[in-house]
């Protein structure tokens, strides 16, 4: 049914699309083809798809296929659509605030809403690495995968402290940097180092020659305008080895 004339007859030439839920006199701005599905975004601000809707490509809350246009559901209200995509048994649309909607087959993660599950209805997209401020300009859409560009300028977001693991040698300079995320910060601090070692508060590298063994859990922060991510670090000491030299072994025998 992707010819969305009201038959499942395949064509030679070209057929009109059916009004469906379309309506007569709905004009067609945007218009985006899948494997077994189409999608058009009509003039009056409304998304409307046709064809095979086993993933729930279709975005009609079923998976029944449709000879007709039926509309999607699930956009959000008072909020445009600037384009549509579609490709394999899924579609995308990009709205006017720079947020992304997607519904249909899920395998790959390809809707980006953070699961692998099929979607019947248009779904958000979780924002994963587009930091706030920026907002989706364009999309391209691959048969199981989606590429945004985005554009604006980025919130500064609190540093954050992914945490990790520094090894060293006791008697040994060592030089070593926590894990950090988030916005970059400006100053940084630790507490519970082990004696000789000491961090940089404007790089936060940790360096040193450490005087104790063992293991130590050690509280870091790093800090910016916008706030202050904590976290802890695992700095492990070991035991320097020793090298006997001048001893001389006899043989004894019995």
């Amino acid at each position: 049914g992707q010819l969305g004339d009201g038959t499942q007859d395949s064509r030679s030439t070209p057929v009109d699309v059916l009004d469906g839920a379309m309506g007569a006199g709905v004009g067609v701005v945007e218009v985006a083809a899948g494997w077994t599905h189409s999608v058009v975004l009509g003039d009056d601000g409304a998304v409307y798809a046709w064809g095979g809707n086993g993933s729930g490509q279709v975005g009609d809350e079923t998976v029944v296929d449709r000879v007709l246009p039926v509309a999607v559901t699930g956009l959000p209200e008072g909020v445009g659509v600037a384009w549509v995509g579609a490709n394999g048994f899924f579609s995308v649309a990009l709205c006017t605030d720079g947020s992304v909607r997607a519904w249909g087959a899920n395998e790959s993660g390809q809707l980006g809403d953070g699961t692998l599950a099929s979607r019947r209805v248009a779904t958000a997209a979780l924002r994963g690495a587009v930091r706030l401020g920026l907002d989706g300009a364009s999309l391209g859409v691959g048969t199981s995968h989606v590429l945004l560009v985005a554009e604006g300028v980025p919130t500064l977001e609190a540093p954050t402290v992914v945490g990790g693991l520094l090894d060293g040698t006791y008697g040994t300079a060592m030089t070593a940097t926590p894990q950090f995320g988030g916005g970059a910060a400006t100053s940084y601090g630790a507490t519970g180092l082990p004696e000789g070692l000491a961090m940089d508060g404007a790089t936060g590298v940790i360096s040193g020659t450490p005087g104790q063994v063992g293991n130590f859990t050690v509280q870091v922060t790093a800090s910016n305008a916008s706030g202050t991510g904590t976290g802890t670090v695992l700095v492990r000491v070991g035991r320097k080895g020793v090298t006997v030299t001048g001893i001389t072994v006899g043989d004894s025998r019995v």
